[in-house]
């Protein structure tokens, strides 16, 4: 039996998903050289060899029972530290394993970040455009997703309809997780339009 929940969820499956099956069954007639497939982000381009040869020697040096037992509920210690080590050069902040989660991908991450904060009906705003399955994310634990639509002649977040739609008191930001994306986004313009929103809004956000 399915829960009524997941009913009107597998009538709509995810439009990625769509997309990758699609790409396969063209690339079978096609041939996988002719067919470029953006779908899912999957490499496009081999691994480096340092990191092909990183596995092999993991699987040759590293005893058996560690590399395929549990790790910590957090992850390993040591690539904790590696990863706040490498933020702490490249941006100049503090951090430290005990600051930093490991998980399985940013699907994960969301899911465990949404079930620890999002109660049922609380609202989670995205910025459009923005990865489709934001949405499945939020829906699993019955939060609504809020779309703010983007400033078509600069293709930034649209600040006036964001104001317009935030009122309540909980709101979890989920920006394009695309590297270039995030980083126009960050521009200094852009950024002093954010701290002019949130000196004008302080007050009535929790963040």
């Amino acid at each position: 039996m399915i829960s009524e929940k997941m009913i009107p969820l597998m009538k709509n499956n995810s439009a990625i998903r769509m997309m990758f099956e699609e790409g396969n069954k063209l690339a079978a007639k096609y041939g996988r050289e002719n067919v470029f497939d953006f779908s899912l982000g999957n490499p496009s381009v081999p691994a480096p060899d340092c990191v092909r040869q990183a596995i092999i020697d993991l699987v040759n040096e590293e005893e058996p029972t560690v590399l395929h037992g549990y790790m910590s509920n957090a992850g390993f210690e040591d690539v904790r530290q590696t990863i706040a080590e490498s933020l702490n050069r490249r941006f100049g902040t503090s951090f430290a394993a005990k600051n930093l989660i490991m998980t399985v991908g940013a699907a994960s991450g969301l899911n465990v970040a949404f079930k620890t904060i999002l109660n049922p009906e609380e609202e989670v705003i995205v910025f459009s455009p923005y990865f489709l399955e934001y949405g499945a994310y939020v829906r699993n634990f019955d939060g609504k997703l809020v779309e703010i639509s983007p400033d078509t002649t600069t293709f930034q977040p649209n600040l006036e309809e964001f104001e317009q739609k935030i009122y309540q008191m909980l709101f979890v930001s989920a920006t394009p997780s695309d590297y270039e994306a995030a980083h126009e986004m960050l521009r200094k313009k852009l950024l002093r339009s954010w701290q002019q929103f949130l000196r004008k809004n302080s007050r009535n956000l929790e963040v």
